[in-house]
């Protein structure tokens, strides 16, 4: 599984998506996938479509979101930081 962005910075009202890919690309499988941050209160997850999620900063602080692959089970971390 590959992330677009594994490391984000954002300012409080401001929002990123980032996709998840799962590799190699010729696989014939479809992917989805599961996001979940561990920190609630920091950001609001809404999903852009089965491999995209778009990330809104809430309040300041540091979070992790982990992504995981449905199918296989495997999983990655974003690291979030929100600032003032």
């Amino acid at each position: 599984m590959v992330l677009s962005e594994e490391y984000v910075t954002l300012k409080v009202g401001d929002s990123k998506t980032i996709k998840a890919q799962l590799k190699p690309d010729w696989t014939e499988i479809r992917a989805t996938f599961k996001w979940e941050p561990k920190d609630q209160g920091l950001v609001t997850l809404s999903p852009v479509d089965d491999s995209s999620i778009s990330i809104k900063a809430i309040k300041p602080g540091a979070t992790i979101i982990q992504v995981k692959d449905q199918g296989s089970g495997k999983t990655k971390e974003v690291k979030i930081r929100v600032t003032e």
